[in-house]
């Protein structure tokens, strides 16, 4: 498990949230999290934990760090 910090924009400020990273694989076709040894990871479930804030737009990207850096980005309105 992997922990980073993400920003929630919200038009009169920014503030961070706490990331969870959790690998995720296949168990009887479906799949599942947390992994168990000697599974095959096939993705990644990220999870923020946004207690305390009310609203907002939150907003995400990443882009990969080998070929082809495609980018992904996702945008939530909290309400």
């Amino acid at each position: 498990m992997l922990t980073r910090k993400a920003k929630l924009l919200n038009c009169r400020s920014c503030f961070s949230a706490k990331n969870v990273i959790l690998p995720v694989c296949v168990t009887s076709s479906n799949y599942t999290w947390p992994c168990t040894a000697g599974q095959t990871v096939v993705g990644f479930l990220n999870e923020y934990i946004i207690d305390g804030h009310q609203n907002g737009l939150f907003k995400y990207q990443n882009t990969l760090t080998n070929s082809p850096w495609n980018t992904m980005s996702v945008q939530n309105s909290i309400l």
